[in-house]
């Protein structure tokens, strides 16, 4: 058995992928033919490129059901087959070899933060505690302030204008 023959499914996706891929200079070439002929029909090809991203590209609509089958693969099904096995890598005669191991993550309840921060420091641990502010926060912020003609000093903090292109449907 070869490794895509274990994963039928999983070798037609690959397929899908490496001929999309050889599409890419093809959409290039067409945007910049759009381009050529006006920004009405540039505007029609931003709305068929918005369609792609929706289908194809974001996250939440296609991406986040292979993700989640992967994570379950990766940290429940491969892990619970090796331990039953009894062991701890499978080497494959392709020149792979899947191993499992544990890894801790921890993260402070959001409800608990100054007390896990004291905890931290009564166990010589406060080395860890960093303070950080958040980014869309900040940037709701800087926009407030350009509203009324002040910015964020430069030499402390990076500000970018970022043009944005958007798609709304019209009944």
């Amino acid at each position: 058995m070869s490794i895509l023959s274990a994963l039928p499914t999983g070798s037609l996706i690959i397929q899908h992928v490496r001929a999309i891929e050889a599409l890419l200079p093809q959409l290039t070439q067409d945007i910049a033919a759009a381009q050529k002929a006006g920004v009405v029909t540039l505007a029609r090809a931003f709305v068929v490129m918005h369609r792609l991203n929706e289908r194809m590209l974001s996250e939440e609509r296609a991406f986040k059901p292979f993700r989640e089958a992967y994570r379950t693969f990766k940290e429940l099904t491969m892990p619970e087959a090796c331990e039953q096995a009894g062991l701890e890598n499978v080497p494959l005669s392709e020149g792979y070899r899947v191993g499992t191991s544990t890894t801790i993550r921890a993260s402070i309840r959001p409800d608990m933060k100054q007390e896990a921060f004291v905890w931290l420091m009564e166990h010589q641990n406060g080395d860890v505690i960093q303070e950080t502010v958040n980014a869309s926060t900040l940037s709701a912020l800087a926009r407030e302030l350009r509203e009324v003609n002040v910015d964020l000093p430069e030499d402390l903090f990076n500000v970018a204008d970022v043009n944005n292109t958007s798609v709304t449907k019209i009944k």
